[in-house]
C-alpha cells in the first residue's frame, strides 16, 4: 500500500500574531511526532479572521528578507521535517509606483524549509443579504493565474483558499493535471458555512475521485469570529477518513493512494467525459516550475564519442544539463488499453509526439490509470527517447527490455498484440500452448534503440508500453535526440526562441547559451544537410508526407490518404507513400482522425 500521512492543524486563533505562530509551531511538531508527512494550517492562521484587520496583519512574502510569519513557517517545516501548507496569510505587495495591494496567499514549504509554491485566493467571498454585508474585495485583490499546485514524493497536490472550494472547476483542473489531492486552508463559520462544509469537501472528492482535505480554525465561543472547526480529510469514495470536532488539536489521516485507482476503476468518469457536449475546463493546464531535464550530453572534439551522461570525452566540449522537468505531451496511439483518447480528454485535435529523457519519465509522480500524465504542466500521451538496452526478458505475453540513457533506467514492454511492426515482429513458439515471445534479433544487449510508446503505471511502478522499437544505426541520432529533448523542454519552459538570425545576432533575455546552440544545431541538421533526414528515422518520403499534410490540411480532421498519394504521385510510388504513412502512424508522427482514411500530423510534426 502506498500511503501518505496528512495532518490537519485545527488551531484556535487569537488576535496576536506571535501567540498564533508559537501555537502553530507546537501543533506542527506534534503532527510530526505522530508521523505526519504533510501538514495543513487554516486560512489566516496567524490572526483571527476579520476583514477590518487585514491591512494591519499584512506582510510581504520575501524569503530573502523574511517577515515574522515567513520566517516562522520556514522554520516549522524544517524543524518538523515535513511538507507544510502554511494555511494562508495576508500578503502585502508593493508595485513599482509605490502602490500596495493585499492578497490572501497560501505558501507551501518543503522539509528543508524552502518555499516551493504559493498562490493567492482566486475567488473573494462577498455577501449582501438580509442586512448583512461583507466583501473581501473591499480590501483584497484576487489572485491570478491558475490552481496552486506543488509536488511531493507521493504525487502532486492542488490547493485553494476557503471560498475557492465552492468552485468545482478548480478541483477538476487540478485532478486532470495529475493531482492526487486538493487541500483547502479555510475559515468557514459555524453560523453560515458549517451546513455546507461537509457536503462541499465530499463533493469535490467524489466528483474528481481524489483526496480532499479542508482545515478550519477551531471553534471558540468567546471569539468574535465563530469558526466551525470540523477539519476533515475525505477519500475518493467520499468517505470521511479523519475529522476534527470543534476543539483545537491535530488530526492525522493515513491516505491510501491505492483508493484513487480503485475509485476510478469502479466509477469511470474519466473515460466517459464528453467534451463534444461541454468544454474541457482543464484544456490549458498550469505549468509547474521546471528546473531541467536531468541529462548531460558531452560533446568531445571532432570524431569523439557521443553519450548520455558519460564522462569527459576530451577536447573542446559543451555540456548542458538540468535536474527536473519535462516536455509537452506526446502523440495519440491506441495502445489497446481501452482508453479511447479519440473520444476523451479533448478529442484528437491536441495530439503530439515529444522527445524526452528517461529521467523526465522517472520524475513524473505516480498517477492512477485514468489520470492524464503531465510533463511541464502539459498532458503526455506518446513519447520517444533513445537509450542502450541493458536487459532483455522474454515472457509469454510480452518482452521486457531494460533501457538506459545515462539519466535513468526504465522498463519497456513490447506486447504480443502491439509488436507487429516491420522492424520488430515478435515470433512466438513453445510446447503445450505455453509460448514465449522472442526478441527481435537486431535488438541485443548493448545496442542503442529508438523507442516510441506511452508511459504507464501499474501497482505504483512505471513502465513504457512500446508501440515501436528499432535499433539505432547512426550514433548521430543519439546526440540529435539529446538536443531535441533539450530544445523542446526549454521552449516549453521559456517560450519560443527569437527569430532565427545570422551568426552573432543578439538574443533576447531568457534564451541564448544552450538554447541557441541547440536551436542552431537542429536548424543546421534539418535544413543544411547536417544530421537531418534518415538520422532521426525520417526519410524523404516521410518528410514529403508530413509536408503534404501541412500544406493541404484545412481542418483538425487532417487530409485523406488518397489526397496525399495524388499530391506525391509524381515523386514517389504509391506503395512508398502508403508504407511511409503506416510507419509515421506507428511512430506517432501521424494519427487517424475521422476514420482510417484520414490522417493528421502530431504537434511535433506540424
Amino acid at each position: 500500500m502506498v500511503s501518505v500521512k496528512l495532518a490537519l492543524i485545527q488551531l484556535r486563533t487569537a488576535n496576536e500574531k506571535a501567540k498564533n505562530l508559537k501555537r502553530a509551531r507546537e501543533l506542527v511538531l506534534q503532527a510530526s511526532s505522530q508521523g505526519a508527512q504533510i501538514a495543513l494550517l487554516p486560512e489566516t492562521f496567524n490572526m483571527t479572521y476579520n476583514i477590518d484587520d487585514f491591512e494591519q496583519f499584512a506582510e510581504p512574502i520575501d524569503t530573502a528578507n523574511p517577515s515574522e510569519t515567513i520566517q516562522a513557517l520556514s522554520s516549522m517545516a524544517k524543524e518538523a521535517r515535513l511538507y507544510l501548507v502554511g494555511g494562508s496569510i495576508l500578503e502585502r505587495r508593493t508595485a513599482a509606483d509605490g502602490t500596495t495591494s493585499i492578497f490572501n496567499t497560501v505558501t507551501v514549504w518543503d522539509p528543508t524549509g524552502k518555499l516551493i509554491a504559493q498562490q493567492s485566493k482566486l475567488h473573494l467571498f462577498a455577501i449582501d443579504y438580509n442586512g448583512q454585508y461583507e466583501n473581501e474585495g473591499d480590501v483584497l485583490t484576487a489572485g491570478a493565474g491558475s490552481v496552486g499546485e506543488f509536488s511531493t514524493p507521493w504525487g502532486r497536490f492542488g490547493f485553494g483558499v476557503c471560498f475557492d472550494c465552492r468552485f468545482p472547476e478548480l478541483a477538476m483542473i487540478a485532478a486532470r493535471n495529475g493531482c492526487i489531492g486538493m487541500l483547502y486552508p479555510a475559515a468557514f463559520t459555524k453560523n453560515k458555512g458549517e451546513v455546507h462544509w461537509d457536503l462541499i469537501m465530499r463533493t469535490r472528492a467524489v466528483d474528481n475521485l481524489i483526496f480532499v482535505a479542508g482545515c478550519n480554525p477551531a471553534f471558540d465561543e468567546k471569539s468574535r469570529y465563530l469558526a466551525c472547526g470540523n477539519s476533515m480529510v475525505v477519500d475518493p469514495f467520499a468517505k470521511v477518513v479523519a475529522a476534527a470536532g470543534y476543539e483545537e488539536g491535530v488530526v492525522v489521516a493515513d491516505m491510501d493512494l491505492g483508493l484513487i485507482d480503485a475509485a476510478r476503476s469502479s466509477i469511470p468518469v474519466y473515460s466517459q467525459r464528453r467534451f463534444d457536449l461541454y468544454p474541457d475546463v482543464a484544456h490549458q493546464p498550469t505549468k509547474p516550475p521546471a528546473t531541467g531535464l536531468g541529462f548531460t550530453t558531452q560533446f568531445g572534439s571532432a570524431g569523439g564519442d557521443y553519450s548520455y551522461g558519460g564522462g569527459n570525452t576530451g577536447g573542446q566540449g559543451f555540456s548542458f544539463s538540468n535536474t527536473d522537468g519535462g516536455n509537452k505531451g506526446a502523440g495519440w496511439m491506441n495502445s489497446g488499453t481501452g482508453d479511447d483518447d479519440h473520444k476523451t480528454r479533448g478529442g484528437y485535435q491536441n495530439q503530439s509526439l515529444r522527445p524526452v529523457t528517461i529521467k523526465q519519465l522517472l520524475d513524473i509522480p505516480v498517477v492512477n490509470t485514468d489520470m492524464p500524465i503531465v510533463l511541464d504542466g502539459e498532458e503526455v500521451k506518446q513519447v520517444t527517447f533513445v537509450g542502450v538496452i541493458r536487459t532483455i526478458t522474454p515472457q509469454a505475453i510480452n518482452i521486457t527490455y531494460g533501457l538506459e540513457d545515462g539519466t535513468g533506467l526504465i522498463d519497456l514492454r513490447v506486447w504480443n498484440s502491439d509488436s507487429a511492426q516491420d522492424d520488430n515482429d515478435a515470433n512466438m513458439d513453445g510446447d503445450d500452448g505455453m509460448q514465449t515471445m522472442h526478441a527481435d534479433p537486431k535488438l541485443v544487449i548493448g545496442q542503442y534503440a529508438r523507442v516510441y510508446g506511452e508511459l504507464k503505471f501499474f501497482n505504483g511502478k512505471r513502465h513504457v508500453n512500446v508501440h515501436r522499437i528499432r535499433p539505432v544505426t547512426d550514433h548521430n541520432e543519439i546526440t540529435y535526440h539529446g538536443m531535441s529533448a533539450t530544445y523542446v523542454h526549454l521552449t516549453k519552459v521559456n517560450g519560443p526562441p527569437p527569430a532565427q538570425g545570422g551568426a552573432g545576432q543578439a538574443k533576447s533575455a531568457g534564451h541564448g547559451g544552450v538554447t541557441d546552440f541547440v536551436q542552431n544545431s537542429m536548424y543546421s541538421a534539418q535544413g543544411a544537410g547536417g544530421m537531418g533526414g534518415d538520422v532521426v528515422g525520417l526519410g524523404p518520403v516521410h518528410m514529403a508526407v508530413i509536408a503534404s499534410i501541412k500544406t493541404h490540411s484545412q481542418s483538425p480532421d487532417g487530409v485523406q490518404i488518397q489526397t496525399i498519394q495524388q499530391v506525391l504521385s509524381g515523386k514517389f510510388q504509391r506503395q512508398q507513400v502508403f508504407a511511409a504513412i503506416d510507419e509515421l502512424v506507428a511512430d506517432g508522427h501521424l494519427y487517424n482522425t475521422i476514420d482510417e482514411t484520414y490522417v493528421q500530423a502530431t504537434d511535433s510534426s506540424m
